[in-house]
C-alpha cells in the first residue's frame, strides 16, 4: 500500500501512474506463463491445463514435465497425461515400487499419442514389465535417445524389434535386460542377437552398457563395434584387450571411455587401454579397476602423455578458444606394490601427470580411487 498524505497533486499523479494495474495472466507471453507453471507439481499442472487452450499449450511445452512424468499403473493419471501433455517430445517412465508394476497395455496407450513427435524415451525401474509395449515404436524413426534400464521383456525379439528402425538413434543406454515371468537373464544366444542388433545403429554417438560384461562373447561384442564409426562415448561394465582393440580400430572418433566394473586379472591390461588411447580421440578415461605393475606412475605418465598430444591436436583443428580438458580416473591397483601406502601411490601418480602437461594450455582433472 502506498500513502500520499502530504504530497502535492502532481506528486500524486506521478505515484498513481507508476502503479501496476492488475490484469489477467493471459496477458503474459506464453513463455512467461510456462515459466510460472513450471514450479507446480504434476497434479497441479494437469489442473492448470484445464483453464484454457493457452494454458494447456504452455503446460505441454514444459521441459520439467518432459523430464519428470512418472506413470504407474493408474489409468486415470495416464488418461489425463495423454490429454494434457499432447506435445511432449521427451517421456520418462519410472517404476521402482514393488507394489506397482507398469502394465504393458497402459504403457502402449500412454505412448501412442507421442509416437510421431517423441525424440527421447526413458523407461526403467525394477518392476517395469514392458512385454511388447514398445512394438508401436517399430515404425517410429524420430527417436534420438533411448534409455531402458532394469526392464523386463517377454523375449529378446521384443527388444530387438525396437532397434530395427532406429537409424537416427544417437544415444542408447541399456542395462542387462530380463526376460519372462521369472526375470531370466539373457542367454549366450540372446547376447549375440542383441550385440548384432546394436551394431546396426550406425548413427550412435553414445553407447552406455554400464553393467554389461563384454567378455561373455568376445567375437559378437567385437563385431558390434565394426559399424559404430560415429561413436564418441562408450560406457561398459567389463571389457578385455581384444574388444578394446576392435573399438580402437572401428571407432576413431571416440572421446570418452569408461569401464565401470572389476575385470578378471589378465583379460584387461594397459596394452588394450593404450590401443584405445592411441587410436581414438580420448579426453575422458575411467579405468578405476585396471591392474598394473610398478608404482603406477609409469602407466599414468604414458596415458596422460598420449591423451595430451591428442587433445592438443584436436584443439588446433577446432575453433574453440577454451582450453582442452582431460579427465582421468584410475585406481590404486595400477601400483602392484602392496607395501606402498595409498598416500604414496597417489602422490607419485599425481606427480607423474603434473610433470607432463602444460597446465597453461591443458586442464587435467585426475582422480585416484
Amino acid at each position: 500500500m502506498i500513502t500520499t498524505t502530504g504530497t502535492t497533486e502532481d506528486e500524486q499523479n506521478i505515484v498513481q501512474s507508476t502503479l501496476i494495474k492488475p490484469g489477467p495472466i493471459n496477458c503474459l507471453r506464453p513463455e512467461s506463463i510456462a515459466h510460472i507453471l513450471s514450479f507446480l507439481e504434476f497434479d497441479d499442472l494437469t489442473n492448470c491445463s484445464c483453464v484454457s487452450t493457452d494454458w494447456m499449450d504452455a503446460v505441454s511445452k514444459l521441459d520439467i514435465v518432459q523430464r519428470s512424468i512418472n506413470v504407474h499403473n493408474e489409468p486415470r493419471r495416464s488418461k489425463v497425461a495423454r490429454r494434457r501433455f499432447a506435445h511432449l517430445d521427451s517421456v520418462v517412465i519410472v517404476c521402482d515400487e514393488m507394489t506397482v508394476t507398469v502394465n504393458p497395455v497402459l504403457l502402449r496407450r500412454f505412448l501412442l499419442p507421442y509416437c510421431s513427435t517423441m525424440k527421447r524415451l526413458c523407461v526403467g525401474g525394477g518392476y517395469a514389465f514392458l512385454g511388447n509395449a514398445l512394438k508401436l515404436l517399430n515404425k517410429v524413426n524420430s527417436l534420438d535417445s533411448l534409455t531402458l534400464y532394469d526392464c523386463r521383456f517377454r523375449s529378446v525379439s521384443d527388444l530387438i524389434e525396437v532397434f530395427e528402425t532406429k537409424t537416427n538413434l544417437q544415444l542408447l543406454r541399456l542395462t542387462v535386460p530380463k526376460f519372462g515371468a521369472r526375470y531370466n537373464p539373457p542367454s549366450l544366444r540372446d547376447y549375440r542377437q542383441l550385440a548384432s542388433s546394436i551394431g546396426t545403429l550406425q548413427s550412435l554417438k553414445a553407447l552406455v552398457l554400464e553393467d554389461w560384461d563384454l567378455n561373455i562373447d568376445v567375437d559378437a561384442m567385437s563385431l558390434m563395434f565394426s559399424n559404430l564409426h560415429q561413436l564418441e562415448a562408450l560406457v561398459v561394465g567389463k571389457a578385455n584387450d581384444e574388444v578394446l582393440t576392435k573399438v580402437a580400430e572401428h571407432c576413431p572418433n571416440l572421446k570418452e571411455l569408461k569401464i565401470m566394473g572389476h575385470t578378471k586379472a589378465g583379460t584387461l591390461t594397459m596394452s588394450g587401454v593404450m590401443e584405445v588411447v592411441r587410436g581414438c580421440r580420448i579426453t575422458t578415461l575411467h579405468i578405476p579397476y585396471l591392474q598394473g605393475y610398478g608404482n603406477g606412475a609409469e602407466h599414468v605418465r604414458e596415458i596422460v602423455q598420449c591423451m595430451n598430444t591428442r587433445a592438443r591436436i584436436n584443439h588446433s583443428e577446432s575453433a574453440s578458444k577454451s582450453k582442452p580438458t582431460l579427465e582421468l580416473t584410475v585406481g590404486v591397483r595400477l601400483c602392484s606394490d602392496s607395501s606402498v601406502s595409498f598416500r604414496r601411490k597417489r602422490s607419485s601418480m599425481m606427480a607423474a601427470a603434473v610433470g607432463i602437461v602444460d597446465q597453461e594450455k591443458v586442464i587435467v582433472d585426475m582422480r585416484i580411487v
